[in-house]
């Protein structure tokens, strides 16, 4: 019996969860076409193909050297990463535990694949990082954010942005605190001591609220509060 383990992904907010199944619907017809046997799926939903760290690609390759299967099976090369470095690196991990990798677009995965379609994928991921610059700077010009905002502003179309009223007072009186003396770690404090979410929910540090100056993080150091759009600082 050849076990079989699908690793399925896909990368931004424009797919949705049905990628998920899609892909394993079509991985699970094509394992039963080879006569393997699939015992286990392995998923990451919006997770960048270029990203070092994904949970399930991780969970996958502690499985591959546990011998919990022979075959790895995917959409495509570019599935598995759009990073050449971690696509060999992958290919050589599996080779060596003998477990052979498989795409349903290509077939067996060798080496010449691999280079290949991880050179094809690794290009893709520069001429996307290209165009999104590209659509940032014109969004700049046009007087719009070029991304997310910070804390007190909602984020609607591309460059649009609205003042969050509830988010707005607290964005007030940090100010106010910080003027009269008070230390962003104290003001953290106070903040989560009265359990007022912070930045996307998370607890407020000290540090969401100083920041760096130098790269103008941090509420105390965003242009925006002061009518300033500042693109291209990093």
């Amino acid at each position: 019996m050849t076990r079989c383990a699908i690793y399925c992904r896909y990368s931004t907010d424009m797919q949705k969860e049905s990628s998920l199944i899609d892909q394993e619907r079509e991985a699970r017809e094509y394992a039963e076409r080879h006569g393997w046997t699939v015992v286990g799926v392995y998923a990451d939903a919006a997770m960048s193909g270029g990203s070092f760290n994904r949970p399930d690609f991780e969970r996958m390759k502690a499985d591959a050297n546990a011998n919990a299967f022979d075959v790895v099976l995917s959409e495509s090369i570019d599935r598995l990463s759009r990073n050449l470095v971690v696509t060999a690196g992958l290919y050589e991990e599996l080779h060596f535990l003998g477990i052979k990798l498989f795409t349903i677009h290509q077939g067996e995965i060798n080496q010449m694949l691999v280079a290949m379609m991880g050179m094809v994928a690794e290009q893709y991921v520069s001429d996307l990082r290209d165009k999104v610059k590209r659509g940032q700077r014109g969004r700049v010009l046009k007087g719009k954010a070029a991304g997310g905002v910070g804390y007190g502003y909602i984020v609607g179309e591309p460059g649009e942005r609205t003042i969050d009223p509830e988010q707005a007072l607290i964005v007030h009186r940090i100010f106010n605190m910080f003027a009269d003396g008070v230390s962003p770690r104290t003001i953290a404090k106070m903040l989560n001591d009265e359990g007022i979410p912070g930045v996307k929910g998370n607890v407020w540090k000290d540090t969401t609220i100083r920041g760096q100056r130098d790269r103008g993080t941090g509420l105390l150091n965003n242009d925006a509060y002061v009518g300033r759009l500042v693109y291209g600082r990093t």
